[in-house]
């Protein structure tokens, strides 16, 4: 309940939970190593916040506190060994740069407000150069909240990868959402839109989408349609998707009124070097290279490697050296 940091001279392991309360906030600096207990949470209380600061050379980790391997399963890259971080509904200016989330639950559960026209002005989360994988539910679940998102990668997730929930307001700007789960099966979309939820009596609560804007983004994975679009008409639901590369059935795509989304690739080729071994680096004949929009990378002019991307962009979290 006071403002702390946690420093990268040792390891932070958390058995059961920590809770950050009181406006608290929780900086972790660069370099940070943080291991999670099975079932263990960081909570993020209203009010508080979450600072992880990390650095292109020496990014925070946030991973499961066992590391050993045997013959049978590598414990170092198993999902669902903890629980989440959850951002509770009142927590503003949470900051997350070049940070390393992998093998838990839930990457980010954030939580926002039921009134949507009492968003904060500014993003709940902002989250940066940072990466997501091998979350055995969601990567992000965001609910009726407001996220900004750019150079982040999500990758294999055995539910989704990510969320947007009743609703909220969400930027993202050169993300790649990677889903080849490759642990079993899986039957569900990467990405999810929503502007409703059922209660406990069986009634329809709406809540107005007021924005969920994807630019230069790659939405790719397994399945034949990565992406759903989950409307009740009884609420705001607008979206754009500007020059992103979509892995979704034409028909699907074509079912829906994309008046305002422009220059998209609807592609069912491999864009990765080698998404096996979680490698997402464009693969040299991938089409989203060059296929940026030049206004949108001049938001985010470097790639999540510090690679200047400003003459003819690629599509996604990397930028390819040719």
């Amino acid at each position: 309940n006071n403002n702390t940091i946690w420093k990268n001279d040792k390891p932070h392991v958390i058995y059961g939970d920590v809770i950050v309360e009181d406006g608290a906030i929780l900086t972790i600096e660069n370099g940070t190593e943080i291991y999670l207990h099975n079932n263990s949470w960081l909570v993020i209380d209203s009010l508080s916040s979450l600072h992880s600061m990390g650095t292109l050379s020496m990014p925070v980790i946030i991973q499961s506190d066992r590391l050993d391997s045997h013959s049978i399963i590598d414990y170092s890259n198993t999902p669902g060994q903890w629980g989440k971080i959850w951002i509770m509904s009142g927590s503003n200016n949470n900051q997350i740069e070049y940070t390393i989330i992998k093998n838990g639950k839930t990457g980010i559960h954030i939580d926002g407000i039921n009134d949507m026209s009492n968003l904060p002005a500014n993003p709940m989360l902002t989250i940066k150069n940072s990466i997501i994988y091998n979350m055995s539910n969601i990567g992000i679940l965001a609910q009726g909240s407001k996220l900004q998102a750019e150079n982040l990668l999500i990758a294999n997730c055995g539910v989704h990868s990510l969320v947007l929930n009743i609703g909220g307001d969400y930027i993202f700007q050169h993300c790649t959402f990677a889903n080849f789960w490759p642990f079993s099966s899986r039957q569900t979309p990467s990405i999810v839109l929503n502007n409703y939820y059922e209660d406990n009596n069986g009634n329809t609560q709406n809540r107005d989408l007021i924005r969920a804007n994807f630019g230069n983004c790659i939405i790719d994975g397994l399945n034949e349609t990565e992406i759903l679009f989950d409307k009740s008409n009884d609420a705001l639901f607008n979206y754009e998707l500007d020059y992103c590369l979509l892995k979704t059935n034409t028909n699907y795509w074509n079912d829906w009124n994309h008046d305002l989304c422009e220059e998209n690739i609807l592609s069912n080729n491999t864009n990765f070097i080698d998404y096996e071994i979680l490698n997402f680096e464009l693969d040299s004949n991938s089409t989203a290279i060059n296929a940026g929009s030049n206004i949108i990378a001049q938001d985010v002019p470097y790639d999540i490697n510090g690679i200047n991307r400003l003459n003819n962009p690629d599509i996604g979290c990397f930028e390819r050296l040719e």
